[in-house]
């Protein structure tokens, strides 16, 4: 996050929470290796301060505008490894996104048998990348995130087809999704 003054942290599970120049709430779920704006609805210019509570992340400041309240679901890829289980995946998959057409969230579920660098992009119908969701190295497991429909400036897409791609050393894998609003 170049050229940008930081203000204040919060971290929520695996997302850390960055308010910066007076006001932009910025949101990683990759520890730092890439941002995305999630301030939607933020009014106030002089936002001083950001937490996390429950499932919720709320902002203030002193200009007397009052505090900002938003769901963490609404925001946050969270990629975590489901139930743990003693077998490992056989191969790399990335499963069909559920549910499909979606509204304003879908889930996606890939794994991993083994550990490798991933990639799993958003792609719109003319083949525009919109979205990042996971570009890193990753253990083996089942894994799942949620991708709540927006680009990387946190902008809600509009209705349309989509499509979710995983990359691997191994395989490369695309998935046809549908949002609607």
């Amino acid at each position: 996050m170049p050229n940008s003054w930081v203000f204040d942290l919060a971290v929520s599970d695996t997302n850390v929470f960055a308010l910066t120049n007076w006001g932009e709430v910025s949101l990683s779920s990759d520890n730092g290796a890439s941002w995305k704006l999630v301030n939607e609805g933020l009014i106030d210019t002089l936002v001083e301060a950001i937490a996390v509570s429950d499932s919720f992340i709320f902002a203030g400041g002193s200009s007397g505008s009052g505090i900002w309240r938003r769901l963490l679901p609404e925001m946050i890829g969270v990629v975590r490894t489901v139930e743990p289980t003693a077998l490992l995946p056989s191969k790399f998959n990335l499963a069909q996104n559920y549910p499909n057409p979606f509204n304003p969230a879908t889930t996606l579920r890939y794994d991993l048998p083994h550990r490798a660098h991933v990639r799993l992009v958003i792609y719109d119908l003319r083949g525009r990348e919109v979205s990042t969701l996971v570009d890193a190295h990753a253990g083996p497991g089942y894994r799942q995130l949620s991708w709540d429909g927006q680009d990387r400036a946190g902008r809600q897409l509009p209705t349309g087809i989509y499509f979710a791609r995983l990359v691997t050393p191994e395989i490369t894998k695309t998935i046809k999704m549908v949002r609607l609003k």
